[in-house]
């Protein structure tokens, strides 16, 4: 499971980072992709501002890189809420896109308008939201019937001149803890035990 969600966010950040995400010229595969994340920080450290490329590009990049850090975690959780959040944010970006141009130039990847990058990173957001789920450690819980059977055995082992004792092991019906036979609650979930 960790190694899918490394490999889904570190897609994400490549593809923002090397993927043009607005503005490309000449088709589909230009030759000469403008507007990557290097524009934009190119951008920033010449004093220049394209709106619609730095929105673009921070929509994809942030949750992108919350994925990546949070996908060294155990639980799903907080990466799904990263990959939620990346679907969120390029849906309101898009919509704020399409409120002030044509809703064609969504999809006119030949001039100068949003890129296919764009549509793969909203593509892989998507992807990660789904395919990774947030898993819950799961405890194992037996059954009253498997826990009937375990104290069945032990107690079928006493031979007849042995005496059982007191302190018997058994098992809580409600989260499976060993307990004392004479205990009237688990030690572990508080579950009181019926005599």
């Amino acid at each position: 499971m960790k190694t899918k969600k490394i490999i889904l966010s570190v897609l994400a950040l490549a593809n923002v980072i090397f993927v043009p995400v607005f503005d490309v010229w000449d088709g589909l595969f230009p030759g000469h992709p403008d507007d990557n994340f290097f524009d934009v920080v190119e951008y920033v450290f010449e004093g220049e501002f394209s709106y619609w490329v730095v929105l673009f590009t921070l929509t994809i990049f942030v949750p992108s890189l919350f994925m990546l850090i949070f996908s060294f975690s155990d639980g799903g959780k907080m990466f799904k809420a990263a990959s939620g959040a990346g679907i969120i944010f390029m849906i309101i970006t898009l919509i704020r896109f399409v409120s002030q141009n044509d809703f064609g130039e969504l999809f006119d990847f030949d001039d100068g308008n949003i890129s296919i990058g764009t549509w793969i990173a909203f593509a892989l957001f998507i992807i990660s939201f789904f395919v990774v789920k947030s898993s819950k450690d799961k405890q194992f819980t037996p059954s009253k019937k498997y826990i009937d059977n375990l104290n069945n055995i032990n107690t079928s082992n006493v031979t007849s001149t042995s005496t059982v004792n007191s302190a018997q092991i058994k098992f809580c019906p409600e989260c499976g803890s060993k307990m004392e036979a004479t205990s009237m609650f688990c030690g572990n979930c508080g579950f009181k035990i019926n005599k």
